[in-house]
């Protein structure tokens, strides 16, 4: 690479914002080693302008050479010192530009999605409320019935149990617990988010205490929902 070449690139990268970090590291790796060949060949120059066997104007010519590598090597120097401090500068600038295109994409998500909420939520709000509400009826007709049958008749199963293929007994299928039910979720009030559309008296704090199913049924048993 031709000294112009060089010298060039190195005036560009001053100017022209859009070289990446990237490229300006490798070029200021490339002029610090101009810098140390320049510096070696000055030191050559001198020594052969302080050969005694040398004429005048020949010694007068080799130190000419060596201040003019000397100067060159200098020259380098700095603009490598300056070259490291761009990529840094310019490092920063991308690695801002990386987190603002993260954060600008966030932004667009979230509102995305705030607007989904917005439109769909209420609705959504409303009717689970009203079909766990039918759930829950359902449930305690089917306990009534189940707990007395007519002659030959099989066990009912609850409309969770029916819809979603589970069976109503823990024996067998469910050690040590049961299914995740339809009748027992938290569904957020849209407007309030410490209080909930269902269940009803929900307390959002944590560690208190849930309404169980049994309490949910036992309240519509007795008219309070």
């Amino acid at each position: 690479m031709t000294k112009s070449t060089i010298e060039n690139e190195i005036a560009t990268a001053f100017e022209d914002s859009s070289l990446s970090s990237d490229a300006l590291r490798d070029l200021q790796m490339r002029v610090t080693e101009a810098a140390d060949t320049r510096r070696s060949e000055a030191v050559s120059a001198r020594m052969r302008a302080l050969e005694p066997a040398l004429g005048q104007s020949e010694a007068a010519v080799a130190y000419q050479e060596a201040e003019r590598l000397q100067f060159e090597a200098d020259r380098f120097r700095v603009a490598a010192e300056r070259l490291e401090d761009l990529v840094d500068e310019r490092t920063d600038e991308e690695e801002q530009a990386t987190k603002w295109s993260a954060y600008n994409r966030a932004q667009a998500q979230t509102e995305r999605v705030a607007d989904l909420i917005k439109a769909e939520y209420p609705n959504l709000e409303r009717k689970l409320s009203q079909l766990i509400l039918e759930i829950i009826r359902a449930n305690i007709a089917v306990s009534d019935a189940n707990a007395d049958l007519p002659d030959e008749a099989p066990i009912l199963l609850t409309p969770e149990a029916m819809a979603r293929s589970f069976p109503d007994s823990t024996s067998g299928a469910f050690r040590g617990g049961g299914p995740v039910t339809i009748a027992e979720m938290v569904v957020p009030k849209f407007q309030d988010c410490l209080t909930a559309s269902w269940p009803p008296k929900f307390n959002p704090y944590p560690g208190a205490p849930r309404v169980s199913l049994q309490q949910l049924e036992s309240m519509v048993r007795h008219g309070e929902l």
